[in-house]
């Protein structure tokens, strides 16, 4: 089970993430399996600033919604992107252009074309 929702925070970029498989004990939430893991989006450079980040925490704490895990930051698992990037190329499943690795797609004999 994982869900994402997008916070319209300004200046900064948030994802926040449930992710239900990483906690199942101890939870008084309302799905008791369910974890709520704080992903922040932080690989806009020009917008990640100490105020955007204090102002997302500052917003979920206001609403009421306490996370059990994180914050983790997008930007300290980007050497982890460029390998899986690598991989992906090397295997011919992704390709390069203008600037953006993009996935190959194949025809499914299922679809109306």
């Amino acid at each position: 089970m994982f869900a994402s929702v997008s916070l319209p925070a300004r200046p900064a970029s948030s994802t926040l993430a449930v992710c239900a498989p990483r906690c199942s004990t101890g939870s008084t939430r309302a799905i008791p399996a369910a974890c709520f893991v704080l992903r922040i989006e932080d690989t806009d450079t020009a917008r990640n600033t100490e105020q955007s980040l204090n102002t997302i925490l500052d917003g979920l704490k206001w609403l009421g919604l306490d996370h059990d895990e994180g914050p983790h930051f997008q930007s300290q698992r980007a050497e982890n992107y460029r390998q899986r990037c690598r991989q992906l190329l090397d295997a011919g499943m992704a390709y390069e252009r203008d600037g953006a690795i993009r996935f190959k797609m194949t025809a499914r004999a299922d679809r109306d074309e």
